[in-house]
């Protein structure tokens, strides 16, 4: 699911990441945890529902998805 995701347009993802507020983010993470089991991605989806670390995030999953193509922090 999240390979697909990936091969999206750099720009429609950081739209998708920006405008729904981390919530595009939260879904991602948990897509992620689904296909690789790791815990510290689940982990790091509930603690980003949070609203100051949820916007953090957001921002942080723009710019490296801007920069690098891919959602880097605390996604494998």
């Amino acid at each position: 699911m999240t390979a697909k995701i990936e091969s999206w347009n750099k720009w429609l993802k950081a739209i998708l990441f920006l405008f729904t507020l981390g919530l595009f983010g939260i879904v991602f993470r948990v897509m992620r945890f689904v296909e690789n089991k790791n815990s510290v991605t689940l982990v790091v989806a509930i603690i980003s529902i949070l609203p100051p670390l949820g916007q953090v995030l957001a921002i942080i999953d723009v710019v490296t998805e801007i920069s690098k193509n891919k959602v880097l922090l605390l996604a494998d």
